[in-house]
């Protein structure tokens, strides 16, 4: 595995997910390095199977793995890579997507630009998201189609810090009131209803 992607992930643990306790100070910066590399030899022993080659230009790894946390599903990952192009990953065996994702991720900064999946096994694709991305690679738009039927369901707006929903023939801004998402429709503020993994806009 390559060096980088264990610091991005050390580094998404460290500083996202694992919150200090009350209000102590971080570690010093030789007890954190200890962590991140105590946390890169876990992610490291949980995939095994690795393989990696070298061949016509492109940079190719393949690995069994295994979920952090407390599940422990197991899942196949492919790496394609190459000098000045983006990079491509196929994962399988995730129950999320039984019958495979898909996901391209810019050259240089790494952040995802395009992902598809095939959420029920059936061969056709479940659901698709992209970015559009400025020039250094950070997305600035990201939107996604979860029935990969054409009509795009929801748009992050990532500059100005909004997201919109779509709703029968339009746009609806997403507002937070509380600990309600909602939407406003003819003048009054409705939750968004759960709809599987997702929020929708209540019919009326």
């Amino acid at each position: 595995m390559h060096k980088r992607f264990l610091s991005t992930c050390c580094a998404a643990l460290v500083f996202g997910a694992i919150p200090f306790a009350g209000a102590q100070p971080p570690p010093a910066e030789d007890e954190l390095e200890r962590f991140k590399e105590a946390l890169a030899h876990e992610i490291a022993n949980n995939m095994t199977n690795v393989e990696v080659r070298d061949m016509t230009g492109f940079h190719v790894e393949t690995s069994d793995n295994a979920e952090l946390g407390p599940d422990g599903n197991r899942f196949q990952l492919l790496s394609v890579a190459a000098p000045g192009t983006f990079r491509t990953m196929v994962e399988k065996g995730r129950p999320p997507s039984r019958g495979g994702s898909t996901g391209v991720y810019h050259r240089d900064s790494g952040e995802q630009m395009l992902g598809t999946w095939d959420a029920d096994g059936d061969g056709r694709l479940d659901g698709i998201e992209y970015s559009t991305m400025d020039e250094n690679g950070k997305a600035r738009i990201h939107v996604i189609d979860y029935e990969a039927d054409g009509q795009l369901d929801l748009r992050m707006h990532l500059d100005e810090g909004y997201s919109e929903i779509w709703g029968v023939d339009r746009w609806y801004r997403i507002e937070k009131r509380g600990n309600q998402r909602g939407v406003m429709l003819d003048g009054e503020f409705v939750e968004l209803e759960r709809q599987g993994n997702r929020r929708v806009v209540p019919q009326r």
